[in-house]
């Protein structure tokens, strides 16, 4: 199993795995031309994605998502209610055009040789899920936009060989920007988004002797910096004594083979 993460910021998010000829994507927050020009550095386009897997209906994850099923049809994973949300976004009509599949959360689907599994996360969102995709003993796990870190998510980040994990902001950097009350007090709720520090307890909670790999996602461009997740979660990486590879959050990110 590879994967590469494209795209993942509030402009837009998009990751890409793979396995021998089976190839899929978790969001695609970006539009078809952007995704067409990030998966062809690895000699890869669209009409290639056997599946499409979305955690939640905000725009920064299905910007693409319309255009690209009126050209290629590809399936498309989510769960109900998440679908509910885009019918009323883009009508009735268009989303009845899609080839699309309700995965409700907790439940598991296999693409040649992965089993995809969703899992219940704490965001804004109508029903929004995080993702594990196995191959044999291989597991990566990809969590983004959530508040808080409940035990269910705890629960199936446990025994990953790479971790795709948000790490959005500096609290004290988003308390003085410039954004609304409202926007600062929602990214830091429960249902909002996962702070540098968040994001480093759950990495000392489920950071197991398998995993290698640790991708930090949804970096905050007024609310954070690069060097401080870097720092931020390395410093725990320091603690555990673990043979674990940080990557700094710049996008695409390099194919990583498990």
């Amino acid at each position: 199993m590879k994967f590469s993460v494209l795209f993942s910021d509030s402009s837009g998010n998009c990751t890409y795995i793979e396995s021998g000829d089976t190839r899929i994507l978790i969001d695609c927050g970006r539009s078809r031309k952007q995704i067409n020009e990030a998966l062809s550095r690895f000699g890869v386009d669209l009409s290639q994605i056997n599946a499409i897997f979305l955690t939640h209906e905000h725009s920064d994850h299905v910007f693409g998502l319309k255009v690209i099923e009126k050209q290629y049809k590809t399936p498309v994973f989510g769960t109900d209610a998440t679908f509910f949300a885009l019918r009323g976004r883009e009508s009735d009509e268009v989303v009845d055009e899609w080839n699309y599949t309700v995965m409700d959360a907790g439940t598991d689907l296999e693409i040649g040789p992965l089993t995809i599994h969703s899992f219940s996360i704490p965001h804004n969102a109508s029903d929004p899920v995080g993702y594990t995709i196995t191959e044999g003993e291989k597991k990566l796990g990809y969590v983004a936009d959530l508040g808080t870190t409940p035990q269910v998510v705890r629960y199936n980040l446990k025994s990953c060989s790479a971790l795709i994990l948000e790490a959005n902001h500096d609290p004290v950097m988003q308390r003085n920007s410039n954004r609304s009350e409202v926007l600062i007090s929602r990214n830091l709720s429960r249902d909002g988004h996962l702070s540098n520090e968040q994001s480093a307890e759950l990495l000392s909670a489920v950071a197991c002797d398998c995993l290698r790999y640790v991708v930090p996602v949804h970096v905050s461009h007024e609310c954070n910096t690069p060097d401080l997740v870097v720092h931020t979660l390395q410093s725990v990486i320091d603690c555990i004594a673990k043979d674990i590879t940080l990557l700094r959050p710049e996008y695409p990110s390099p194919m990583i083979e498990l």
